[in-house]
């Protein structure tokens, strides 16, 4: 808005390194409905999004995301597997890792269902509308369930997978 105008609900929306943007992804399902994801990434580049009043509303009432989840069910243990292939395939692609994942596996996979666990929650919340927050500053991972490492791993295949 300059000099007063009334900005309308598509304008172009900039986030700063303070501020919360975020994006989705979508996991297909072939034999059911699709489940969508969307989780607050933190960036130090300003970036500029086109968001809805709406959406910029639903993110910044996001959930809290814990990380403290896990799947519990076979579809819960599929989804985690099928989300673990995709974000391999494409470290594998685009050169951000060398070696497959020995020692680590179970770690990532259980960061990934952490993460898919907070997403699925947060898909009844009214106002966060599906979004989840979660700062990925060093200390918010200090004895928490889910390593940095894997944590950052995670956020850059699912946002990869968008």
């Amino acid at each position: 808005m300059v000099n007063g105008e009334v900005g309308n609900d598509e304008d172009d929306y900039t986030h700063d390194a303070h501020e919360r943007p975020g994006f989705r992804t979508q996991l297909m399902d072939p034999q059911g409905p699709h489940i969508e994801m969307s989780f607050m990434v933190n960036t130090k580049k300003p970036t500029t999004v086109k968001a809805t009043l709406e959406e910029r509303t639903a993110m910044f009432s996001a959930v809290h995301a814990p990380l403290m989840g896990r799947p519990i069910s076979d579809q819960g243990r599929a989804v985690v597997a099928r989300l673990r292939e995709a974000i391999t395939a494409h470290e594998s692609a685009t050169g951000h890792r060398k070696y497959a994942r020995g020692k680590t596996k179970p770690q990532f996979d259980k960061a990934i269902g952490a993460f898919a666990a907070d997403l699925l929650l947060a898909q009844a919340h009214k106002k966060a509308k599906g979004w989840i927050q979660r700062s990925l500053r060093p200390v918010s991972f200090d004895n928490g369930p889910v390593t940095r490492t894997q944590g950052l791993a995670v956020v850059e295949g699912l946002g990869a997978l968008d």
